[in-house]
């Protein structure tokens, strides 16, 4: 070694930030560094370049530049001098570097290894925290220029001066409130990472949502042009990082420039444009990126869950677990995990998370069954929670761990409501008492997985990252029979249903594929619905034409007692409610009585009372084609696949009775070879034709709304042609085979599709 390296070393070793190494340890780092000498203008790195290396500055001194994205400028980020780190943030996330490193005048510096950060940090736990505290300061001025760059397309180095300068950088915590209705317009926020909404408050005071806001993007804006007062309140939705521009500095850096106001007007426009009215009380849903799996067990396999999750989307979604220990691992020092909120260390483990969630599709944080910081800290980080509990065990068991992670979320102002993952034991047929789970923890749906099933772990795969695929089942009399071409479609490529959802007979054929029954079972079904004796009791038409009991006992013939909670396959079902006019969607309780309901035609079948006193009809009278309720439970994202048949023109028929009618008359007709034969509809055509009519342009925007719409052509076939149902079933399939060959995309495995 050279003796100007060896002076180079001695000089390292007496930084203050080594001071603490013992001898043993200076002796290891010895071996691990490498004394590098630049030029002035010589370049240490660029940016994009992958991080292999520590670098401290022992002469001279360094630039950090942020080259422009839109011109051959370059942004000034700070200077790095004597005994400070270099390259520092993308080493610890073993990442690319964020800036260039530029030599000032001639300048010296040392390489540390991987191995001499380790014997440092091994060695003197206080070196290794002053690294990270440096990298996290110098992460928030890169941060922000980052977004400023990609904000503002045309940038002088003087404004990006000014605008890093005037802003302040702010960290938020899931629930926390940057400003309320009313209040005065002090300046423009930019969302960093994390999300944030607006939200309104209603008459009754419930918060509605208005917008969704990720990074980058600029937030009240309208409010700083205007000097208006806040219209809405700004919330984190999640652990969160913004930035704020005062009012008098954005209008004279920004208002100041045309270039820039026409960037703004740009990011507004479209802010505007995805701008959406929740009719419902806020809830967090969308595109997941944080998975916060919470053990309700402490025998839980959570590690074999995660690792069969990146078995089937490893190759083409990044994905990566994080638990207590596999943090302080990879973050580099030991019980960091345990850091509150308020620990010298939150920020530089915030920025760590950050660009780990940057890095990777879909990060899944694995808490312990108890409080601790770092089920806090994930919690508050995470886009879905989901509780983990063995099927085989009493729900009670989980109370305790239940109520102590309840606190953490009654700190907390937004969180996700959970969901929950049920493991069954291999070789489990049928899921059972889920009920007394969905009791017991109030989660907004449940994920029944059998321990080692590669199907199931492949389906709660495309749930977690929004590729979950759902079908949606029309109504439409025996044109329904549709339905059942396109499950042998589905069955014979192979390609796998994550939710059904159906009405009337789509409730029906629905019901069958959650089951699980494959085609030829179905079809034996479907067979034995055909037949009249099936169904026709006839009885004294004072409540409906039938008596309804063969439809019930069919019904529970197919469906047995299995509960819609217990499907392995999520299910809905839609019926209408007669007191109050409203849609009711059955998913819980008895499957068959949700069947029942759906597909009670009024005036046919009698109606299914409930023991809440609601009367319950066919759910074509209000919603024949739920793909609204669908694409609410897949929360925006994923794939959905609509079967309608619903909208298929009644062939022309010139009738020729007048205004009124005798019954006798119609039949005398009918039956005697001696008399015209008098053109009139059916009773039974009538009723069901007069709930696929109605409500015409709230059908088109269900259609709209679908990702993928199959329509089959069955005009010829009347909606009581129950004997044809195995050439009605020819035509579904032919129809599905049709549209999916021309938009196989949309059935990829992965990565998820957000709409």
């Amino acid at each position: 070694m050279p003796n100007g390296d060896e002076s180079a070393l001695e000089q390292l070793f007496e930084l203050e930030l080594l001071k603490g190494i013992d001898d043993e340890c200076r002796a290891a780092v010895r071996k691990q560094v490498e004394i590098r000498r630049l030029s002035p203008s010589e370049t240490l790195f660029e940016v994009g370049e992958v991080s292999d290396a520590l670098f401290v500055v022992l002469a001279g001194e360094l630039e950090l530049q942020l080259p422009s994205e839109h011109s051959d400028e370059c942004f000034h980020m700070g200077l790095r001098s004597v005994g400070q780190t270099l390259g520092d943030f993308a080493f610890i996330n073993r990442s690319r570097y964020l800036v260039r490193a530029v030599a000032y005048g001639e300048a010296v510096v040392a390489r540390l290894s991987a191995a001499a950060f380790e014997l440092i940090g091994d060695s003197d736990q206080d070196a290794r925290v002053q690294i990270y505290v440096t990298a996290a300061d110098l992460v928030r001025r890169v941060i922000l220029a980052h977004m400023f760059n990609r904000l503002f397309d045309t940038l002088s180095v003087e404004q990006m001066q000014q605008l890093l300068e005037a802003s302040t950088l702010g960290y938020c915590r899931g629930g926390d409130v940057l400003f309320e209705p009313g209040s005065p317009s002090d300046g423009v926020h930019f969302v960093v990472s994390g999300r944030f909404v607006t939200e309104q408050m209603d008459e009754d005071g419930v918060a509605r949502q208005i917008s969704e806001f990720r990074g980058p993007s600029i937030v009240g804006e309208i409010g700083a042009l205007a000097d208006s007062p806040r219209l809405v309140r700004l919330v984190a939705v999640r652990a969160s990082v913004h930035a704020h521009l005062p009012r008098d500095a954005f209008r004279s850096i920004v208002l100041g420039d045309a270039a820039l106001v026409t960037s703004l007007a740009r990011h507004t426009l479209h802010s505007f444009e995805k701008r959406v009215t929740v009719q419902e009380p806020v809830q967090v849903r969308g595109q997941s990126r944080t998975v916060a799996f919470l053990s309700l067990q402490d025998d839980f396999p959570t590690h074999a869950l995660a690792d069969g999750l990146r078995g089937v989307i490893g190759n083409t979604t990044s994905l990566k677990f994080l638990d207590a220990a596999r943090f302080d691992a990879d973050f580099g020092v030991d019980a960091a995990a345990s850091t509150g909120f308020d620990g010298l260390l939150d920020h530089s483990i915030a920025r760590w998370l950050d660009e780990m969630e940057r890095q990777h599709e879909l990060l899944i944080y694995a808490g312990e069954s108890t409080r601790t910081p770092w089920t806090e800290r994930i919690v508050n980080r995470a886009d879905r929670i989901v509780w983990l509990a063995r099927s085989d065990t009493d729900p009670a068991r989980a109370r305790q761990a239940l109520e102590l992670l309840q606190q953490i979320f009654d700190d907390q102002r937004h969180v996700p409501r959970p969901e929950l993952v049920l493991l069954h034991p291999p070789g489990h047929v049928q899921p059972t008492g889920t009920s007394r789970w969905l009791d017991l923890t109030g989660v907004s749906r449940v994920h029944h997985v059998r321990e080692g099933d590669d199907e199931h772990i492949a389906a709660l795969a495309r749930r977690l990252t929004g590729g979950e695929r759902g079908l949606v089942l029309s109504s439409g009399g025996a044109r329904g029979y549709a339905h059942l071409g396109t499950h042998r479609f589905f069955e014979e490529r192979g390609i796998s249903i994550d939710h059904v959802g159906g009405t009337s007979m789509g409730a029906l054929l629905g019901a069958a594929i959650a089951m699980g029954h494959d085609h030829e079972h179905v079809s034996v079904l479907s067979e034995q619905f055909a037949r009249r004796s099936a169904l026709f009791d006839y009885t004294l038409p004072l409540v409906s034409v039938l008596r309804s009991r063969r439809l019930t006992d069919f019904c529970k013939h197919v469906c047995g007692e299995i509960h819609i909670e217990d499907l392995w396959t999520p299910f809905f079902a839609v019926s209408s409610n007669l007191g109050d006019g409203c849609v009711v969607v059955h998913d819980r309780g008895p499957l068959w009585k949700a069947v029942r309901s759906s597909i009670s035609l009024p005036g046919l079948f009698s109606p299914v009372p409930n023991d809440d006193g609601r009367l319950l009809v066919d759910g074509a009278v209000l919603n024949g084609f739920p793909v609204d309720i669908m694409r609410e439970r897949l929360g925006g994202l994923g794939t959905l696949v609509g079967i309608d048949v619903s909208r298929v023109p009644e062939p022309l028929h010139r009738f020729t009775f007048g205004t009124e009618l005798s019954g006798w008359r119609v039949l005398f007709s009918w039956i005697s070879p001696l008399h015209h034969r008098i053109a009139a509809p059916r009773l039974i055509a009538t009723l069901l034709r007069s709930t696929d009519i109605k409500d015409v342009e709230r059908k088109q925007q269900q259609r709209d709304a679908v990702d993928i719409l199959v329509e089959p052509d069955v005009s010829e076939w009347d909606l009581l042609d129950f004997k044809d149902f195995r050439d009605i079933s020819d035509v579904g399939y032919a129809a599905t085979e049709r549209v999916l060959d021309a938009v196989p995309d949309l059935l990829a495995e992965l990565p998820a599709r957000q709409v």
